[in-house]
């Protein structure tokens, strides 16, 4: 005999609209707290959890939501916690501007490319990609009959880094606020400048860089976990 809906509606679970007992220290983040405001208010956590992201990783800590709330109602937090938020922006000012200066910087450094014919530029790329040490590891060669997209790759490779000058401040842009938009930046206009000069490897500079923009953004995800 079936249920009618009315029955079903009663006897099934429904889903849960309760608050969690527990806030982790990202949940808190979320909720506008810092890790100086989480040490200063809170203190220990109230329990830990196994990371069930990363087994190796430290255990999860957990507060308990009842705490956190009786804090962030306290005149003291709320004291504090806007403090914080206005140290935050006027950092965040700062850093805006020291990536609008460092993108400027970069958009307008000088960037050349030795020109040479073009057997030339593959006879040096397959010297260069046959002496290094691995090859002798992994057994593979390059010749003038290896496939051509192959050959590209190794010839783009060569002007990259033997035939292109700029201004390589790489290390201090490392050091920067706005390092990945930077360095994105610096190989966009690198790839750009070779297909310029050479203009029968510009597919090859256009699926590099499309490869250095992907390896970027998964940068700047795994940056923001």
């Amino acid at each position: 005999m079936e249920q009618s809906k009315e029955q079903m509606d009663k006897t099934s679970p429904k889903e849960s609209n309760a608050k969690p007992a527990h806030l982790t220290a990202t949940g808190l983040k979320l909720r506008g707290w810092t890790d100086t405001l989480i040490k200063n208010f809170l203190g220990d956590p109230d329990r830990t959890a196994e990371n069930r992201h990363y087994k190796s990783g430290p255990p999860v800590r957990l507060y308990k939501l009842s705490r956190v709330e009786a804090v962030e109602s306290s005149d003291e937090f709320k004291q504090a916690h806007g403090k914080a938020q206005e140290r935050s922006r006027r950092q965040k000012a700062v850093a805006q501007e020291q990536s609008k200066k460092l993108l400027q910087k970069v958009s307008e450094m000088p960037i050349t490319v030795d020109l040479l014919p073009l057997d030339k530029v593959l006879d040096d790329a397959i010297r260069h990609f046959n002496a290094h040490p691995k090859r002798e590891r992994d057994n593979r060669g390059a010749d003038k009959g290896s496939d051509q997209p192959f050959l590209d790759r190794i010839m783009v490779n060569h002007i990259r880094h033997n035939l292109t000058h700029y201004d390589k401040f790489l290390d201090e842009v490392e050091r920067k606020t706005a390092a990945m938009d930077a360095r994105e930046l610096i190989n966009q206009r690198i790839y750009d400048a070779i297909a310029q000069e050479y203009p029968d490897l510009g597919t090859e500079c256009d699926r590099q860089f499309i490869e250095k923009v992907r390896q970027f953004d998964y940068d700047r995800f795994s940056r923001d976990l």
